[in-house]
Formats: C-alpha cells, structure tokens, sequence
C-alpha cells in the first residue's frame, strides 16, 4: 500500500489537534488511521479521490476541523467507521460520516444502548455506545437502570439524557478496567438476575418492531440465521461486534 496517508508537513496549514497527535499503539496519528481503514473498506474508491499527497492533507485538515468543532470523540468516530461501512456501498461524505458518528437519540433508543452496554460492562467488554452522553448519562443513574423498569424510569431518564446531550461535550468513555463501579461481574440474586433478563428481552422485542441506529445490524444477522449465505463475512462480523455478539471466525 502506498503512503498517502503520510504528508509532509511542508504542505500542512493543519491546525493542533488530538487528532493529527501519533498515537503510540499506532504509530500513527487518528486521523491517518481512519483514512487507512476507509481505504481499507472501499478499496480503489477511497484512493481515486485522491490524486496526490497534498489532497490527502487537504482532506485530512477539512475533516479534522470539523470534528474539532463538533467536539467529536474517538468513540463516535469508532461507531460512525463502523455503521459506515456496512450502510455504504461507496465512501461517506463528510455530512453521512458525521451522521453515521452521531446519530439522532430517541430516550428510549439510547435507554436500549445503556441497559445492553451495562450487561456487556458486566461481562469486561468496552460495550456498543451511539454517544458519550448517552455513557454517562447512564452511569448517573446506573443503579437505576439495574434495578427498575423502563417505565418506571422514563421520565427521569429523558430529563437526564436532555441535559446530558444539552453539554455538547463529553469525557471519553472509559476502558471497563478505569473506573472502579465498571469491569467487574457484581453478585446479584436470582430475582434480580430474572428482573434484567426479562428486560433485556423487552428491549430487544421493541427494538424489533421500531427503527433504531442498530437496525441494520439486527436485521442482517436475522438474515444470518436464517440460512442467507450472500451477506459477506465481513458485514456479518461488524453486525455481531456492535451487537456485542460474538464474532465468527
């Protein structure tokens, strides 16, 4: 693969930000990495936009500035990259990308994202999030969310998730090992154990009958299980990892 994704910075009027910063694990910085992974999704049509090192700097300080101002996290990116490139036969404009990172948050949407990201916290996985907001709108009332209903907690939840989203700025989400209410299985009775199973299965009964950011997903594995051999391994695999499934080998 050629080197696009690396310019000098003889070309750059980049301005400073996390995002043009090498991330160690890397050896890159997020925004070469994101262009190394859309190429990687939509190859020969990512790259024919691209005609010379400068254009790619150019693409890389017009995305990175707007994702400066809408104060975009990593795990937006992450989730948007994701969707993307299931949702999209051909590379995502600026406008699909932001779309596909921050998706429209419905309360009850975002309460399904937070009771199954609870149980995958649970089990010492990062979890599946549409937002920050919608992470640490949760772990204000995590006690709430594992032990009452959605009815029971539909307004109070709406309220907090409004003011939450109202901030337009969030902490990134923590690894499960960073924060000492997260990363661990906690003992709960069998009536509890009971409570969330069954609404965990509300949950996923409602998603199935209303439009939600994981629809597609849930609709292709559907297709998976029964029996549908043309959906591709590898939209399979992003469908069962933003579901917390388990992935095929």
């Amino acid at each position: 693969m050629s080197d696009l994704s690396v310019t000098s910075r003889a070309f750059s009027t980049r301005p400073q930000s996390k995002w043009f910063d090498v991330v160690p694990a890397l050896g890159i910085s997020s925004i070469d990495h994101l262009f190394n992974r859309l190429d990687g999704a939509y190859p020969f049509y990512w790259r024919s936009n691209f005609p010379d090192a400068q254009s790619v700097e150019n693409w890389k300080e017009s995305w990175v500035e707007v994702f400066d101002s809408e104060k975009l996290s990593f795990d937006e990116v992450k989730f948007g990259l994701k969707t993307v490139r299931v949702e999209y036969e051909r590379p995502p404009t600026l406008k699909q990308f932001l779309s596909a990172c921050r998706p429209a948050v419905d309360p009850y949407e975002a309460y399904q994202a937070a009771f199954t990201g609870q149980i995958a916290r649970d089990q010492g996985k990062h979890g599946v999030w549409p937002s920050p907001a919608v992470f640490w709108a949760a772990m204000s009332m995590w006690s709430e969310l594992r032990s009452q209903t959605y009815s029971a907690i539909e307004k109070r939840w709406a309220a907090t998730l409004k003011a939450e989203l109202a901030k337009g700025e969030w902490d990134e989400i923590p690894k499960v090992n960073a924060h000492p209410a997260l990363g661990y299985t906690p003992m709960r009775s069998v009536e509890d154990e009971a409570r969330m199973q069954d609404e965990l299965k509300k949950v996923w009964k409602r998603a199935d009958s209303a439009f939600d950011h994981l629809t597609w997903a849930r609709k292709l594995i559907a297709r998976v299980e029964a029996g549908d051999k043309t959906v591709p391994l590898q939209a399979e695999k992003n469908a069962r990892e933003v579901l917390g499934l388990k992935v095929v080998a």
